[in-house]
């Protein structure tokens, strides 16, 4: 497979260009000795736009996509053995991921024992947990039925391995898959199918719709009408994460809060929350750094709180609901550094306070409300004010005396040391 230009094409002298207007074409070299012949296949990518306002994202060419768009790749794919039999791998694939989602089936992946690793029939080494075979079967299928001429080899395809239909199966695993990955991996192969009005007609009875102009300026969008039921999780074999079953265990994070780095915010301030509301602000970009997304702009968001409100860190209650957050969410090692190390390095732990009697709480147990954090640290100062009244006024007076000699016999330091 090769990328060129229709000039470098032409110079070829057995070229025959099949559709110019798309650049696609046959190369057919001579018969070698043993009277073989070798067939490339040739595409031209479109130049970039310099305008990316209204610029679509297209998937990279596929091999068996390009040649699907064409009767003589068509033709091709159906008379070679190689090509029909990964045509038929492609379409079995994804149709045993569809039986083993309705639990028609049983596929014993392990061979009969408990190893995560197998062998395929070239000798290679499969990941019996991953299910990339199945999602990059899922995306040859959408390349390929994403032309009428495509869309008629598919269902050819269907029909010569013993009546699969194929289409209303990814239009089922989009919905149904307990696998987030595949049921994510379709919603972009049924966009492909939707490149075509047949495709489009075929799946709008599996309750997708398209946009208006989806045909005619090629969007290739395909979205469930019922949203709520694309992202509905049924009960499967898969282990829960607890943050999925336990939904005491959550923290309110806003979008307009806890936003992608990209998306700065007209006022600085506005990533420090409401006035009064610090805890749970800081609750919620905690939550946000173990997302890619959000990570950056809620770091920051956190680095600018801990500088002017320090004492808001050292409250050994917000540190034991941050701690719920840590046991429940996967944070990156950094992550989890500048939370316990950066954030909370002055949290209060003495006896004195019963702060230590504060972590005999399950992990498990609800976050409380930032009212109830910030109470905490309001009895903590009132005990600390009373405690300080209580003591002999001589006391009092001698100890900040003697602070006051300690201060006039330090040495000074120079502003460069």
């Amino acid at each position: 497979v090769k990328t060129c230009s229709v000039h470098d094409i032409e110079r070829f002298p057995h070229c025959g260009i099949v559709r110019r207007d798309q650049l696609y074409c046959f190369f057919d070299e001579q018969p070698q000795a043993h009277g073989r012949g070798f067939c490339r296949v040739f595409w031209s990518l479109q130049e970039i736009q310099t305008s990316h306002n209204n610029a679509l994202v297209r998937p990279l060419p596929h091999f068996y996509g390009e040649l699907a768009k064409t009767e003589e790749g068509c033709t091709y794919i159906l008379g070679h053995e190689e090509f029909n039999m990964d045509l038929q791998s492609f379409v079995l694939t994804v149709h045993s991921a569809y039986l083993e989602m309705l639990d028609m089936t049983t596929i014993d992946t392990n061979d009969g024992n408990d190893e995560n690793f197998r062998l395929d029939s070239r000798g290679g080494l499969v990941d019996n947990n991953s299910n990339l075979e199945c999602r990059s079967s899922l995306w040859a299928l959408g390349m390929i039925g994403s032309s009428p001429k495509g869309l008629e080899l598919l269902r050819a395809a269907c029909t010569m391995a013993a009546d699969i239909n194929i289409l209303d199966e990814i239009a089922v695993l989009a919905k149904q898959s307990p696998i987030l990955s595949i049921r994510g991996t379709c919603l972009y192969v049924l966009g492909l199918l939707s490149r075509t009005q047949s495709g489009m007609t075929h799946l709008s009875h599996f309750g997708f719709g398209f946009p208006a102009d989806n045909f005619d300026l090629d969007l290739a969008v395909a979205m469930p009408e019922d949203v709520h039921e694309f992202f509905e999780l049924r009960d499967n074999r898969h282990m829960h994460a607890l943050h999925t079953v336990n939904h005491a265990i959550s923290c309110f994070s806003p979008p307009a809060l806890c936003r992608p780095g990209n998306m700065k915010p007209m006022d600085p301030n506005e990533l420090l929350g409401k006035s009064g509301h610090t805890e749970e602000t800081v609750l919620a970009h905690i939550s946000s750094l173990c997302n890619n997304v959000t990570q950056k702009s809620s770091a920051s968001a956190l680095h600018r709180l801990r500088s002017k409100k320090p004492s808001i860190f050292t409250n050994p209650l917000l540190f034991r609901e941050t701690l719920k957050l840590l046991n429940t969410y996967q944070f990156k090692l950094a992550a989890k550094r500048f939370i316990l190390f950066t954030l909370f390095d002055q949290v209060i732990l003495d006896e004195d306070s019963g702060a230590l009697q504060l972590f005999d709480a399950s992990l498990s147990a609800p976050i409380l409300s930032f009212k109830q954090i910030r109470e905490w640290r309001y009895n903590y100062r009132q005990k600390v004010i009373q405690s300080h009244k209580n003591k002999p006024p001589h006391h009092r007076k001698g100890s900040s005396m003697s602070r006051d000699k300690q201060k006039q016999a330090a040495p000074k330091m120079h502003p460069s040391a």
